[in-house]
């Protein structure tokens, strides 16, 4: 047997039911929502002719409202990058 207690009264079993269902049903709906959002990407990057990865990209940061806190992290990322590797000659 392992180490977890099993709900041993019918209202707590009901309860864990309960939850379980309210779970799965939410994620259910957020599956749904996803197969949405993959649809609405699809339709724009082709109608607009942009790759996907940037209309997702710039959705997170629209969502987010996070443009400033994006760019600079970049410029953190550019400026690490180039210290490590901008000299380097391979």
């Amino acid at each position: 047997m392992s180490n977890i207690i099993l709900p041993s009264s019918p209202q707590e079993r009901a309860a864990t039911l309960k939850a379980l269902k309210e779970i799965s049903n939410s994620k259910t709906r957020i599956a749904a929502e996803q197969d949405h959002i993959k649809t609405i990407v699809d339709d724009i990057s082709t109608t607009i002719d942009v790759p996907k990865k940037y209309i997702n990209k710039i959705a997170a940061i629209y969502h987010k409202q996070n443009l400033n806190d994006v760019s600079a992290e970049m410029e953190d990322i550019e400026a690490l990058y180039n210290t490590v590797v901008g000299g380097e000659s391979e």
